[in-house]
């Protein structure tokens, strides 16, 4: 989302665009809904949820695929170093996740009728285009970057299969503590 969000007359977004934010809006309205129960919250902030949609797939092309559009801030880590092509697949398909399920909760998925499409495409491309088979990893950018990021984003996403998640070359082996290799 942007760095600031206004509401009022109608939803609009500042100039200023973080990717993260616009992803994990869903997943907070999600959680606050879960941890409080407060139905009316997650009723009122729903229309902004749906909204903020457009934003989170704008960098998505029809097969799937992020591709950052270069005027948006996609956070993830405060490491320069740190290549952000897999890692923010991730963070969208997690939001996606969790607006499909606060939709659910909501009884509103009449309202977002082209998220599994969408989810599902997304799931596919980054299987196809960002794991390394033979390293048992997920890579990012021209360089096949491998970070703790990556893996973790991609994994809260639900992109590796269960089994692959749990194998101990994807969870832990070779990559550095430090962040980036």
């Amino acid at each position: 989302m942007a760095t600031c969000l206004f509401e009022r007359p109608a939803p609009v977004r500042s100039r200023h665009n973080i990717l993260d934010y616009t992803a994990l809006f869903a997943p907070t309205v999600l959680d606050d809904l879960v941890a409080s129960g407060d139905r009316d919250t997650a009723e009122e902030l729903w229309p902004m949820v749906v909204r903020l949609l457009e934003f989170t797939l704008e960098p998505v092309g029809p097969d799937g695929l992020f591709r950052d559009p270069g005027n948006w801030w996609l956070f993830v880590d405060w490491d320069r170093k740190l290549d952000r092509q897999a890692a923010g697949p991730g963070t969208i398909l997690y939001g996606l996740r969790a607006t499909l399920e606060l939709a659910r909760r909501l009884g509103r998925e009449r309202d977002v009728p082209f998220l599994p499409l969408a989810i599902e495409r997304m799931v596919t491309a980054a299987r196809r285009e960002l794991r390394d088979e033979r390293l048992g990893r997920f890579v990012s950018g021209e360089s096949r970057q491998i970070s703790w990021a990556s893996q973790a984003w991609l994994a809260l996403a639900g992109v590796p299969r269960p089994q692959e998640a749990r194998a101990r070359r994807f969870a832990g082996g070779r990559v550095r503590r430090d962040t980036v290799r």
